[in-house]
C-alpha cells in the first residue's frame, strides 16, 4: 500500500505538487534514506523535505526569536537527506511549514538562518558612517560558500484562498475598508455591509470561502552545489535570489513573481 504525506507541511505539500500537476515520489529511498518528496518536474528531479518548527510564544510581554527554531534545519536528521540528495545530483529544497509554531515564519527568518541575521553594517572610518551604513547578513548563517552547499533552495510554504482577491476587490470599491478614526457605529455599519457582500458573492459562486491553493515562497541558495532551476516556480510562488554583484557585496531581493501572484491576497 502506498504511503501517504503525515504532517500538515507533507500534505500541503504533496498537494502543491498535485495542484501543479508535477508528478511525485513519496518518501522514496535514497542513498539509504528516504527523502520526503522527489518531484519529477520538466526541467528535472528535484527533492524536497519538509521541516516544521516548533515556535511558542511566551505568555508574557518581550521578546522572541523566530530564527532559533529554524536551526534545526541543519541537525543529523535532515543533513542525512540534504546529502544523499547531494550524491544523486538532484537540487533539494527545505520546505518550512508553520503548522507547529504560534505564528508564520516569515521572510526574515528564512534569510536570515540562510546567511546571517539581518543587520546594519556602518563603517566607522568613513568621513559619514550614517550615510554610507548599509543593510547586511552579519555571522550566523547556515548556507555559505563552504557550507551545506547541499540546500539549493529554502520555502517557506504558504496556504491562501484562491477566491479571496474578489471579496476584497468588492469591499474596496464600496469603500469599506476600516479606518482607526471611525467612530463604533460606522465600524459596526461597515462590518455589516461586508458581510452581506460577502453573503452575495459566495451564493453567486464567485467568492468560495473554503477554497484553498499552497505556495511557495522560494530563497535560492547562490552557493548551491545543485542549483535550483528557476522555471520551478509555480504561478503563485515568490522566488528571491541573489541578482547583482557589485564588488565585494551583493544585492539581494525577489527575482520572480508567478503569472498569477496577482491573486494571492496581500
Amino acid at each position: 500500500m502506498a504511503r501517504e504525506p503525515r504532517s500538515e507541511g507533507e500534505r500541503h505539500t504533496g498537494a502543491y505538487l498535485r495542484q501543479r500537476r508535477i508528478r511525485f515520489d513519496y518518501e522514496p529511498d535514497m542513498g539509504g534514506c528516504n527523502i520526503d518528496f522527489v518531484a519529477h518536474t520538466p526541467h528535472g528531479l528535484v527533492a524536497m523535505e519538509v521541516y516544521e518548527p516548533h515556535l511558542r510564544l511566551p505568555n508574557v510581554a518581550g521578546s522572541f526569536d523566530s530564527v532559533a527554531p529554524l536551526l534545526g534545519l541543519f541537525k543529523q536528521a535532515k543533513l542525512r537527506q540534504v546529502r544523499a540528495a547531494k550524491r544523486a545530483g538532484l537540487p533539494m529544497i527545505l520546505v518550512l511549514g508553520s503548522a507547529n509554531s504560534d505564528i508564520s515564519f516569515d521572510e526574515y527568518a528564512a534569510e536570515s538562518v540562510m546567511f546571517g541575521r539581518v543587520g546594519v553594517r556602518i563603517p566607522l572610518d568613513s568621513a559619514d558612517p550614517a550615510a554610507e551604513a548599509e543593510w547586511t547578513f552579519l555571522n550566523g548563517g547556515r548556507l555559505q560558500p563552504s557550507l551545506n552547499r547541499g540546500v539549493s533552495a529554502l520555502a517557506l510554504l504558504r496556504i491562501f484562498n484562491p477566491t479571496r482577491w474578489r471579496l476584497d476587490a468588492a469591499w474596496r470599491a464600496g469603500s469599506l475598508e476600516f479606518e482607526p478614526t471611525m467612530s463604533r457605529r460606522s465600524v459596526a455599519q461597515i462590518a455589516m455591509r461586508r458581510a452581506a457582500i460577502e453573503l452575495e458573492l459566495a451564493e453567486r459562486g464567485i467568492y468560495d470561502p473554503a477554497a484553498s491553493l499552497a505556495r511557495l515562497v522560494l530563497f535560492h541558495n547562490p552557493f548551491a552545489t545543485n542549483r535550483l532551476d528557476r522555471r520551478f516556480g509555480g504561478p503563485h510562488d515568490d522566488q528571491h535570489a541573489l541578482y547583482e554583484e557589485r564588488g565585494n557585496s551583493a544585492l539581494w531581493g525577489v527575482v520572480a513573481c508567478g503569472v498569477r501572484r496577482w491573486e494571492v491576497p496581500d
